[in-house]
């Protein structure tokens, strides 16, 4: 039998490499997709995954919001920690928890209803009256428009 291999080795090294190379492939794409797939999240919380973009995302509103509310005071750099971070994750876990109950309770609050909160909000209020410049000025403060706000807040209000 030893004798059959010596004689016919480059038959023996086509059906060796005919079992061996695609296995081979085979392990060796699915090793990279499951590395890709584990940089693509950071955290999963109910099947979805976040993102580092999503994080990022995350990140440029906290340090938006951060700005606003300190004015020249403001430091980046002490945003820059690991305790920063993990705030800020843990923020957008428990924002992605509560949009996934409010999914699965089925409860949504309508365009109207949110749109009469917003026109009632003492904050967008001149003379006791609805201000179009002030919704203006603060849809313009936190850069963002009136359609995603109005979605926002509808999303927040729900129970």
């Amino acid at each position: 039998m030893l004798q059959a291999f010596r004689t016919h080795k480059r038959w023996m090294m086509f059906i060796a490499s005919f079992f061996i190379v695609p296995s081979f492939i085979v392990t060796g794409v699915y090793s990279y997709n499951r590395m890709i797939q584990n940089d693509e999240q950071i955290a999963e919380i109910g099947g979805e995954g976040i993102s580092p973009a999503d994080f990022d995302n995350a990140k440029r509103r906290f340090l938006d919001a951060a700005r606003r509310e300190q004015g020249s005071q403001f430091n980046a750099a002490a945003y820059d920690t690991k305790e920063a971070r993990a705030v800020i994750l843990e923020s957008l876990l428990n924002e992605r928890a509560l949009a996934l109950e409010i999914a699965n309770s089925h409860v949504q609050i309508s365009e109207a209803e949110a749109v009469n909160l917003v026109k009632h909000a003492g904050v967008f209020q001149r003379n006791g009256k609805f201000s179009s410049e002030a919704y203006q000025n603060y849809l313009h403060a936190i850069g963002k428009s009136d359609a995603i706000f109005v979605a926002e807040l509808r999303r927040d209000m729900a129970p």
